[in-house]
């Protein structure tokens, strides 16, 4: 009885991951421009030449949107990023300046532990 308890869950669970790994690929075939959506629609919505060009245009300028967007949105993580280790340079500055270099060393291990913490943390 346990065997075939087994099996079929053995059975489920390659199902499982043959479905899983049919939708993934299935995603990541497709033409990157958006051709493909603009025949299909050309088709089941019957439209002429002049309506298929105007909407290939159409998907062609929101794909470069929203190309532009991701660059931009790139860009402003990097700005962020700059902008927070040019705060740690400042904090780290100040907490040298203020304490003496044995309490400035116990600090930076105090720092170091915790970012050993957290980063266990995003791991679990």
């Amino acid at each position: 009885m346990k065997k075939v308890m087994v099996l079929c869950m053995a059975g489920l669970l390659s199902t499982a991951l043959m479905f899983g790994q049919e939708t993934r690929q299935g995603r990541r075939s497709g033409p990157p421009n958006g051709a493909m959506n603009v025949e299909r629609l050309a088709k089941r919505l019957e439209l002429n030449d002049s309506q298929t060009a105007q909407l290939k245009t159409f998907f062609e300028n929101q794909a470069a949107e929203r190309k532009a967007e991701m660059a931009d949105r790139k860009a402003d993580k990097e700005t962020k990023k700059a902008k927070m280790e040019e705060r740690e340079a400042s904090v780290d500055a100040e907490m040298k300046s203020v304490l003496s270099a044995e309490q400035y060393t116990k600090w930076t291990n105090m720092k170091k532990n915790r970012s050993k913490r957290s980063s266990r943390r995003g791991q679990e």
